[in-house]
């Protein structure tokens, strides 16, 4: 193995989807919501924000992603998504545990991103 690969993102090798759904969860205690998820059925992988999003690999291509902001900046949600969308996502939906409002994002709007 090289050792310039990127890390799958946290929770790839448990993550299970059934259908086209996949929960990202980005925030202060995203791992143990996402082990909680996993072992509920619901294929969740997770990243606390104390790295880049583009330092793992996101196995998200064809899938349909809700993005559950956990407490992260809008700039580095932002920055997420945008690495989902890159990385083969349907489409990213985001969600704020603190509010009832949500976005959805598609693949279309990165050709208007330089």
């Amino acid at each position: 193995m090289k050792t310039s690969a990127k890390p799958l993102a946290p929770y790839s090798h448990i993550a299970k989807p059934v259908g086209n759904g996949l929960f990202v969860l980005a925030g202060p205690g995203s791992f143990q919501q996402a082990k909680y998820r996993n072992a509920q059925g619901m294929p969740a992988l997770a990243i606390t924000g104390d790295m880049p999003p583009d330092s793992f690999r996101w196995p998200v291509s064809g899938y349909e992603i809700t993005l559950i902001n956990m407490g992260l900046s809008d700039d580095y949600i932002e920055t997420l998504m945008h690495t989902l969308l890159c990385s083969g996502a349907l489409f990213v939906v985001i969600v704020s545990k603190w509010d009832t409002g949500a976005s959805i994002h598609r693949p279309e709007e990165l050709s208007d991103a330089a």
